[in-house]
């Protein structure tokens, strides 16, 4: 996933008061995560487990991985 003010591809996805977001980590940018199925084109929910989110498809029942969280590096 990029960032769509400035290309880059270091965004977080976050849960925030109205659903699920990304957060561009250079610019601080946000955008609301995409919400469709990359197979069928149907509307699809986020869910998260830990790091992951997967995005999983009420027409065609296709779970996909579509992001994952970096680590915080330990210190």
């Amino acid at each position: 996933m990029k960032c769509e003010a400035g290309g880059e591809s270091d965004v977080e996805n976050l849960s925030g008061r109205y659903g699920y977001y990304l957060r561009c980590r250079a610019c601080n940018q946000t955008q609301n995560s995409p919400q469709k199925c990359e197979v069928c084109d149907a509307k699809a929910k986020l869910r998260k487990k830990g790091p992951c989110f997967y995005r999983d498809c009420e027409a065609c029942g296709s779970p996909r991985l579509v992001h994952t969280n970096p680590t915080p590096a330990e210190g």
